[in-house]
């Protein structure tokens, strides 16, 4: 998985920090755009992949810079945003298929993260038990 790369390299020395907060802030802004985008229309997969990449690559920004709660956070909101989602949205079959699947996305990253920053033992036989789920319900796509 490209974040698990990204996680273990440390941004070059000549990028700057300038370009870094130029990139944590395009991040941010295209976070917030997306989210105002799925505001009108939540059930778009594409405006829902890409809000979740942009969380992704501002978790990888902040793991290069050794920011490890604010990487966490990161990976932590889209996830949690879609776990909500597939659990909450129980009358609308469509909504909780597309949160199940995009966990299949918020939940791989994570799992990485947690392999190089270990969380508790309950946080981490959370993340275990939501593994499984997805993939029972990837065989019961199949």
């Amino acid at each position: 998985m490209a974040l698990f790369s990204k996680l273990r390299t440390k941004p070059s020395s000549a990028y700057g920090k300038e370009n870094t907060y130029r990139d944590k802030n395009y991040y941010r802004e295209a976070i917030y755009d997306y989210e105002r985008q799925l505001a009108k229309q939540p059930k778009c997969v594409d405006l829902l992949c890409r809000w979740i990449e942009n969380y992704h690559e501002l978790a990888s920004i902040y793991a290069q810079e050794g920011k490890i709660e604010s990487a966490q956070k990161c990976l932590l909101i889209p996830h949690r945003s879609m776990l909500y989602m597939a659990q909450e949205h129980k009358a609308d079959d469509e909504q909780e298929q597309i949160a199940l699947r995009a966990l299949s996305l918020t939940l791989p990253p994570l799992m990485a993260f947690a392999s190089i920053y270990p969380p508790c033992s309950s946080c981490m036989t959370s993340l275990k038990s939501q593994l499984d789920m997805i993939e029972k319900n990837t065989k019961a796509d199949h």
